[in-house]
């Protein structure tokens, strides 16, 4: 089989700026909710941990 061929894209400065500025949105909605999810898990946690049903000690 042989090889595709490679393909270079070539972007202006202001598209350069555009696609930086996007994948800095993204990354921080990622973030954000990657927040969010360990704030549901703490929650979770505790409300195991207070009904005695789990506790961290019991995965180790």
């Amino acid at each position: 089989m042989t090889p595709e061929p490679e393909v270079k894209l070539k972007f202006s400065a202001s598209e350069k700026r555009l696609i930086l500025e996007v994948a800095k949105q993204l990354a921080r909605r990622a973030i954000e909710e990657h927040e969010r999810q360990k704030e549901k898990l703490k929650a979770v946690e505790s409300q195991w941990d207070q009904a005695d049903l789990w506790t961290p000690r019991n995965l180790r």
